[in-house]
């Protein structure tokens, strides 16, 4: 009976040796799948406009960097959340994170995660409709404590920005007085001049620049003569020192070459 005891506790040191090894196993592993599900759920509380979701997973002492080098503290993160969120015109946001590495941090409990963005926004921005595609390598790192992963820092790199939409647009004025290309159709307006002329422009955002047409006519009695525009350009110290015509576009032009001074008094 000894003997049988004896087996019977060899095979219950085994299987414990076992258990504790598969264990092991599965918590080296688990901080990706953790981390990556996470991403998952944050990419969800983006189309969601759920903002919820994001605070509960920031630190305490949570930062980000942003591209310019900005940096954001957690309450200041959690107000942007909540204002994007309660904005009815904000746009539509699809995003998808892939975890590229999951790294040891400073210490046991804290890893270091590099990310891709790709993401997508389609709505109403800066008065244009639009639909641009993000793209951004993200530097994070997590932390471990017993509320479980928490985001400590953020930093987005190499980011880019393009206009996903359709191949730019013929646009023709409605007074039929141009034809130009704009990545989207533009928003029109008029305003004056500093000698009270009327101005007419056009402006079409494409990403994050901007395209604009505009122009003026002059008063039947008004007249501009090339050593007033080289005056207004180049100011007291610039000196007319040729001038020529130039034809283009079928329109005779004034060329004016000037020289000018700055402070010192070189030229």
């Amino acid at each position: 009976m000894s003997t049988y005891r004896g087996r019977g506790s060899l095979v219950t040191l085994a299987l414990s040796i076992l258990i504790l090894a598969i264990l092991a196993g599965a918590q080296v592993g688990s901080p990706q799948k953790e981390i990556e599900a996470l991403y998952a759920k944050l990419d969800a509380a983006t189309h969601a406009r759920d903002p919820s979701v994001k605070k509960d997973l920031l630190a305490p002492d949570y930062s980000e960097k942003k591209p310019d080098g900005a940096l954001v503290t957690r309450a200041q993160a959690i107000a942007t959340l909540e204002k994007d969120s309660a904005d009815p015109d904000a746009p539509d946001i699809t995003s998808a994170t892939k975890v590229d590495s999951v790294g040891p941090g400073k210490d046991a409990n804290e890893v270091s995660v590099e990310t891709t963005v790709d993401a997508v926004m389609v709505g109403k921005m800066n008065g244009f409709a639009q639909r641009l595609h993000f793209n951004a390598k993200i530097h994070d790192i997590w932390v471990h404590s017993d509320a479980g992963w928490k985001l400590r820092y953020s930093e987005a790199k190499n980011v880019t920005v393009v206009n996903d939409g359709s191949a730019w647009i013929d646009y023709r004025s409605e007074d039929g007085r141009y034809t130009v290309a704009f990545p989207n159709p533009p928003r029109v307006d008029t305003g004056k001049t500093n000698d009270g002329e009327t101005l007419f422009r056009a402006v079409s955002l494409g990403g994050v620049v901007s395209y604009s047409v505009q122009y003026f006519d002059l008063a039947g009695d008004s007249d501009i003569s090339p050593d007033e525009l080289a005056a207004a350009s180049g100011g007291a110290t610039s000196t007319i020192i040729d001038r020529r015509s130039v034809t283009a576009g079928g329109i005779v032009w004034s060329q004016v070459v000037s020289e000018k001074k700055d402070a010192s008094g070189d030229t």
